[in-house]
């Protein structure tokens, strides 16, 4: 249940800063922060 939430979250944060700034990077690691926040 969680992981599905936390894939939807990736997904989503990975659609927003690779239109913003075209850096899937920062996108994966913000994922690794937010996931264990």
């Amino acid at each position: 249940m969680f992981l599905v939430w936390l894939k939807k979250l990736m997904l989503l944060f990975f659609e927003v800063f690779c239109f913003w700034n075209g850096m899937c990077w920062i996108v994966i690691e913000g994922n690794v922060m937010w996931g264990g926040l």
